[in-house]
């Protein structure tokens, strides 16, 4: 049995996970089960999930992030299958480029970056599941997408915090930073934009933002001491991610 958990197109690999799995189903004698976390906040904290994507193998077996056909099939031929842990050391050179506010028309831009082989449709997606939150909240803008030569090199995105589907601190005045990216063994592509965020979310009337962060790898966002570097306060452990080797933090700004 496959349980696939994840909060609607916030992240892109939440579309291109659920296309691998409909093809395990056709294939293969395996039950899947979909629980969208966009509308069940009490299973995500059942479930202690602080990941958008997250599948969960008989039970067992917790894989946050992209899947492949090639992984299931593994795991279900009998193997072990396990991750090493995605560290990247950076010399955190900061780079300061030209900085757009993140919208729906601009979700296309990130494809290469945090796509699943820079699918377009995963994009559409996640373009459709933004304007949904903007409508819903009366946002004009999701984040701050950074361009270096015309090429989006990285950015921040943020949702307000009462949207979170995870169990944290919420309320009408925090916003919550979804992802930060992307981590770079020598250049800082994200403190750019994640400066210019925060002025935008002051004038939105927000006074403080928060994260879940991983204290050394980089999925879903981290690690933890560029946050820190950055003025976040580390409020402390939420909860370890064994197989992604992710001890989860939340840490907060007052803005």
């Amino acid at each position: 049995m496959i349980d696939f958990y994840y909060w609607g197109t916030q992240c892109p690999y939440n579309f291109s996970n659920i296309e691998v799995l409909k093809t395990i189903e056709e294939k293969y004698d395996v039950e899947v089960n979909y629980y969208d976390l966009d509308n069940n906040h009490n299973l995500a904290s059942q479930m202690k999930l602080y990941s958008p994507t997250m599948t969960i193998f008989d039970n067992e077996l917790r894989w946050s992030g992209p899947i492949t056909l090639k992984l299931i099939e593994r795991y279900l031929n009998g193997e072990r299958v396990s991750r090493a842990p995605y560290i990247i050391r950076s010399k955190n050179i900061k780079v300061e480029g030209e900085l757009k506010l993140l919208t729906p028309e601009l979700s296309q831009d990130i494809r290469s970056l945090c796509c699943s082989r820079g699918c377009i449709n995963s994009a559409h997606a996640k373009g459709t599941w933004m304007k949904d939150v903007m409508t819903s909240f009366e946002a004009s803008f999701l984040g701050v997408l950074h361009y270096v030569d015309d090429q989006c090199v990285g950015g921040v995105e943020y949702v307000p915090s009462l949207t979170v589907p995870y169990d944290i601190p919420k309320d009408n005045i925090t916003a919550f930073l979804t992802c930060a990216f992307i981590s770079d063994p020598i250049y800082d592509y994200k403190s750019h934009p994640l400066e210019r965020l925060e002025v935008e979310l002051k004038k939105e009337g927000y006074t403080k933002l928060c994260a879940i962060v991983s204290k050394e790898v980089a999925f879903p966002n981290g690690p933890l001491n560029w946050f820190t570097d950055n003025g976040f306060i580390d409020k402390g452990l939420l909860y370890h991610e064994k197989n992604d080797h992710a001890y989860q933090h939340l840490v907060e700004k007052v803005l």
